[in-house]
């Protein structure tokens, strides 16, 4: 064998060995994608108690002033 012939040779032989192996990217394990966590229901639920104490507050109807108290609770929630 020549100088020329071995050097092609030489320079072919890499390229023989990439292409036997039996590695492409078809073979490779490939991981699953994780499972889809379940969404909540509710994805927006504001929940508020509040409380309050008006000092000349007035009842309807009466015309006198006097302290009373005042307690609300709000709800809002949106769902899909």
């Amino acid at each position: 064998m020549t100088f020329p012939k071995l050097r092609l040779a030489a320079s072919l032989l890499p390229l023989a060995l990439i292409s036997a192996s039996g590695a492409r990217a078809a073979d490779l394990p490939v991981k699953a994608p994780p499972p889809a966590s379940d969404a909540p229901f509710f994805f927006v639920n504001d929940n508020r108690l509040t409380y309050a104490y008006a000092f000349t507050g007035s009842y309807p109807g009466l015309a006198n002033q006097t302290a009373s108290q005042v307690a609300a609770f709000t709800h809002f929630d949106a769902w899909t």
